[in-house]
């Protein structure tokens, strides 16, 4: 997580900063409501947990199962600008991954099962994120903002084994034992905006917290840096990178989808402004 901080502060705050205080953008482009959407090759990092009625073990999605280390994802964003110094916007975000059957190399224990050694196992795991964020220009002008950032929403995680488990010395059929968790989420942190030209606009947002919730220890983690070029007035395009981290440590006795989960990609996405 460290090192995504560094990476978008040091293109957010370390390049404008010389600058913006010194130079006038007059854009022309609408900034009152803006909606994005697109896509990008994510890469994924999965180590999850589903204890039962003894602790389970930790499993390595991409590692054990041979779930795709990169896939597409989706998405959405909104924002609003409520006021001069304040804007909201809302962000849905939907992963979507299964990999092949392969022999596992050591017994795995996930919920009340056991699949052996040696069988085939099918991972799936799917992930939706709604994500809302408050900002709050501590500082603006015609070109440039910063101040403090907010951010809460949801998540809905899932997970399953497909594969032959172990029942006594004999293996069963073929069975799924899927498990799932969901949970609000909110993080601070804070956000940059730049215009450094009429028609380009650089942001930034960097936001995290570490709590304690009931029967989890809870960390999450979002930043990004895009670039945005509006050849028309009110359309634009640009590329975003983006990094979401969530990791929820279950008590042994918690029997809801517990460990962490990683994004991270470039984004390439169009922008229309209103």
């Amino acid at each position: 997580m460290r090192t995504a901080w560094i990476a978008v502060l040091a293109l957010a705050l370390l390049v404008p900063a010389g600058t913006a205080l010194a130079q006038e953008t007059d854009t022309d482009v609408p900034q009152k409501f803006w909606f994005e959407m697109g896509g990008f090759r994510v890469s994924s990092s999965t180590n999850l947990r589903l204890n039962g009625s003894a602790p389970g073990d930790d499993v390595n999605f991409e590692r054990d199962l041979d779930l795709p280390n990169t896939t597409t994802q989706g998405y959405l964003e909104a924002f609003w600008r409520i006021g001069r110094r304040h804007q909201v916007s809302l962000n849905f975000t939907r992963v979507r991954r299964d990999g092949g059957s392969v022999a596992i190399q050591e017994d795995i224990e996930w919920g009340d099962v056991v699949f052996p050694v040696g069988v085939e196992v099918q991972g799936t795991n799917d992930t939706d994120f709604l994500s809302g964020a408050y900002r709050f220009s501590l500082y603006k002008n015609d070109k440039f903002e910063i101040g403090p950032a907010i951010g809460l929403g949801y998540v809905w995680i899932e997970a399953s084994l497909s594969g032959q488990v172990q029942i006594g010395d004999e293996l069963s059929g073929v069975e799924t034992v899927a498990g799932s968790a969901s949970s609000p989420t909110g993080d601070i942190g804070a956000f940059l905006y730049w215009w450094p030209g009429q028609r380009w606009l650089v942001r930034s947002d960097a936001r995290y917290i570490a709590i304690g919730l009931d029967g989890a220890d809870a960390a999450i983690g979002e930043a990004r840096a895009s670039v945005t070029w509006y050849p028309w007035r009110k359309v634009g395009i640009g590329a975003q990178y983006s990094y979401t981290k969530l990791e929820y440590k279950r008590d042994v006795l918690v029997t809801e989808i517990g460990g962490a989960i990683q994004y991270d990609g470039l984004q390439v996405l169009v922008s229309v402004a209103f």
